[in-house]
């Protein structure tokens, strides 16, 4: 619990300063909707990933944190 009060404390800081933090969803994978810190904070954008043909990768994690997809598979 120490250690996500700490990037609780410092994402909304960052977010105070005005500095844009991204973090990826996680990849416990299978449309695992565990949230997954520090993307799950609010102050933060998460990333999830696409395959090849821009479907949900299967390892991303989902959840309503998750803000946008991005190519994260078959990337050349």
């Amino acid at each position: 619990l120490g250690i996500q009060l700490i990037g609780f404390v410092l994402s909304i800081s960052a977010a105070n300063a005005g500095i844009v933090i991204v973090a990826a969803a996680g990849n416990e994978g299978n449309g695992a909707n565990l949230p997954n810190y520090p993307a799950a904070y609010d102050s933060v954008i998460a990333v999830g990933a696409t395959d090849g043909v821009n479907n949900l990768a299967y390892f991303s994690n989902t959840g309503s944190y998750v803000e946008l997809v991005a190519p994260g598979l078959d990337i050349y």
